[in-house]
């Protein structure tokens, strides 16, 4: 996976978590659960809007 990408997945989640207005968002990579709760959405925490996925 490119950097880019990383950091439009990282945005992605971050946004998703924030907006749904829950305690923890995840993601299950290679059996792996990864689990937000603080979720930055500070510039460059996340991609400009218009670049969503």
């Amino acid at each position: 996976m490119t950097m880019k990408a990383q950091l439009r997945l990282r945005g992605f989640l971050h946004r998703m978590g924030h907006d749904a207005k829950q305690g923890e968002i995840g993601i299950v990579i290679g059996n792996k659960y990864y689990g937000i709760t603080e979720f930055d959405l500070s510039e460059g925490g996340a991609p400009d809007r218009a670049e969503r996925i």
